[in-house]
């Protein structure tokens, strides 16, 4: 299934989990765990970024994986620890790095 702009937008990207706006408010990088309840094929994967405005090392979470239940397993690939640091994420159709 190929997904609109429009239709890839409502899987809510989100440039900055602090600001107003976006599928997250005031939350910060406050997060252990992930539920990824988008879609499979196209923008499938969750792709998480330490910085705002999808800056910084990123991981990727594949919708097959659909639930991460301990995010201080993993790094981001500047070598981060993803626990309570992720500051942005958005759904793209593929990735070199994902969440184990």
């Amino acid at each position: 299934m190929e997904l609109s702009d429009a239709g890839r937008a409502a899987l809510e990207d989100d440039s900055n989990r602090d600001a107003a706006g976006g599928g997250f408010e005031s939350d910060g990088d406050k997060a252990s765990s992930f539920l990824d309840a988008g879609i499979t094929g196209s923008y499938g994967t969750v792709k998480f970024y330490c910085l705002a405005d999808y800056g910084g090392g990123y991981n990727c979470l594949d919708a097959n994986e659909f639930f991460l239940g301990n995010l201080s397993r993993n790094t981001f690939s500047d070598g981060a620890n993803m626990n309570n640091s992720i500051r942005s994420h958005k759904w793209v159709e593929c990735c070199d790095r994902f969440m184990h």
